[in-house]
């Protein structure tokens, strides 16, 4: 599907996010509690419960969670 997709690219979007999930190392991303906008922002820009009332952010892969992280600049040096 090599021409289809560099031609309609736009309308295969499902079929190229098939194939990066296909050829990447999957990660999941965890992120619970108050003011979490900022690494939600932070999350989203690149493609749980609150620990003592911060947002906390979970980086997992297959199931299996990293130390939780509270600040954008832990998160930004995990991703």
């Amino acid at each position: 599907m090599r021409a289809e997709m560099t031609q309609a690219s736009r309308g295969l979007a499902s079929c190229r996010s098939a194939l990066d999930f296909a050829l990447s190392e999957p990660r999941e991303l965890a992120i619970v509690g108050p003011d979490a906008l900022p690494t939600l922002c932070l999350a989203r820009s690149t493609y749980r419960p609150a620990t003592n009332g911060a947002a906390t952010a979970y980086l997992c892969r297959h199931f299996a969670c990293e130390r939780p992280v509270m600040t954008v600049d832990d998160l930004a040096a995990l991703l």
